[in-house]
């Protein structure tokens, strides 16, 4: 029961996907009571790492990482977000780690920042799609997230290049936003679009099928 865990104090009330909520909990240590799709849960995140998961719906139990990826699939959540200090937050970890909803990760290795894991899921959604070579989400020309087998530095410097012309242009037509960027030739395409805070790169093979691709790029955007 989500209820004896450190009561902590009350920050914000969201209604929204797991990656929003990690990015709003980036630098807080925080209990989140959750309920979504009939159900109800909690998490402990510190940081921006998450460290305990529970959820429990329709009699079915979810705790740790299997809890985490169930939550990763729901489209919104509802999210009671309290502030720990370090007193509650020893707590909350004593009491999950109790009731084994702590994340176990292998070999010891440093868990992974929950934006972090979440954006290099979602890159491979579009890496999956047939005819993608590479893709790559950066942030003013450098690359932050990549999968493939390219020079992303010198991919993600022509990238800002071309997404910085394709905004005047937009501008100078009073278009609006910029929504992508195709560019394509004999050897292959590439697209550019937004991706939270970062922009995506998306090279592909030149066979490859646009429109799937801009439809998973628009569904992980």
């Amino acid at each position: 029961m989500t209820h004896i865990m450190p009561s902590g104090n009350p920050v914000a009330d969201l209604q929204c996907p797991l990656t929003e909520l990690s990015g709003f909990c980036s630098e807080l240590n925080v209990g989140v009571n959750v309920t979504a799709d009939g159900g109800r849960g909690y998490l402990l995140i510190e940081n921006g790492t998450i460290r305990a998961a529970f959820f429990t719906q329709q009699f079915k139990w979810y705790t740790g990482r299997r809890a985490l990826k169930f939550l990763q699939n729901l489209p919104t959540l509802s999210c009671e977000i309290l502030a720990y200090g370090p007193e509650s937050l020893a707590q909350a970890e004593e009491l999950a780690t109790a009731k084994g909803w702590a994340i176990t990760h292998r070999a010891e290795k440093k868990p992974e920042p929950l934006h972090d894991l979440l954006s290099k899921e979602r890159l491979a959604q579009i890496a999956n799609q047939p005819g993608v070579i590479a893709v790559s989400a950066f942030f003013e020309g450098f690359p932050v997230h990549t999968m493939g087998n390219v020079d992303f530095e010198q991919v993600t410097s022509v990238a800002e290049t071309l997404l910085r012309s394709g905004q005047k242009i937009s501008g100078d037509l009073d278009m609006g936003p910029l929504d992508q960027i195709i560019l394509e030739n004999a050897d292959g395409k590439i697209i550019i679009a937004p991706f939270g805070d970062l922009f995506l790169c998306v090279q592909t093979s030149p066979g490859a099928h646009l429109g799937l691709i801009r439809l998973a790029i628009r569904g992980i955007s």
